[in-house]
């Protein structure tokens, strides 16, 4: 009987014909390499830098990256490699970050498992807490206004003020300064008062899935299990 596919040989031909690509980031003078399929097969803006003829980087298999954190990147290649984050990214900071890069680039993926993270530490966080809400507003601010991480975070900071009287208004002068900022607040009241959005661990959306699954890209991570929700191929189930 033979079998369908590439042999175990042929597999390793293919990785030692890839080519290593460069990628520049910041200041950092000495590049990450990484094979060209793996970064490419994370998101079509990879897939068109290094394989698309017209732009330079396919030619000279460099990218340059001068506005980009290093650490986030570190992160991402951490990822890269493990498909899941270093233990330390539970603090909420890194994960929005790493959301917001991936968001940058289009690698839904890595969005999914920053927001697991995210998702995970608010389960712990108490939001009556001056120094969890200073997070919360930190966290607020460092990712994209109308994006899904921001649609979390702003339900996030109105329960603050206006369930748990934690923090005003007025001490979230971060927060209230763009007025993209307070569309986000203000949509977020909208949903507080039309919508199930405060029992987001354990609530159903009323179509058979977790109300936490909105803030995931697409139909989120393949297999997952969080607050008594558990996602097989047949579906969303409680457990």
């Amino acid at each position: 009987m033979s079998l369908a596919g590439p042999r175990p040989r042929e597999a390793v031909e293919f990785l030692e014909e890839d080519r290593l690509v460069s990628i520049y980031i910041g200041d950092k003078k000495k590049p990450y390499l990484i094979q060209q399929t793996i970064i490419t097969m994370t998101s079509d803006y990879f897939k068109a830098a290094f394989t698309n003829e017209r732009f330079e980087e396919a030619k000279s298999g460099i990218l340059r990256v001068p506005d980009d954190d290093i650490d986030t990147w570190a992160l991402f290649m951490y990822w890269l490699v493990k498909r899941e984050l270093p233990c330390h990214v539970s603090d909420i900071r890194w994960a929005v970050k790493a959301w917001t890069f991936g968001d940058k680039y289009g690698i839904s993926q890595f969005q999914n498992a920053a927001m697991l993270e995210v998702l995970s530490r608010f389960n712990l966080m108490d939001l009556r807490s001056p120094a969890d809400v200073a997070l919360v507003e930190e966290a607020f601010v460092l990712c994209p206004q109308g994006s899904l991480m921001r649609k979390f975070l702003a339900e996030q900071v109105v329960a603050a003020v206006l369930d748990l009287k934690s923090t005003t208004w007025e001490d979230l002068a971060a927060i209230r300064e763009p007025a993209g900022n307070c569309k986000d607040i203000l949509d977020a009241i909208v949903r507080r008062e039309h919508d199930n959005v405060w029992n987001w661990q354990l609530g159903d959306d009323g179509n058979g899935k977790p109300i936490w699954a909105r803030y995931m890209i697409g139909e989120g991570p393949a297999n997952v299990e969080m607050f008594g929700w558990i996602k097989l191929d047949c579906g969303w189930t409680m457990v």
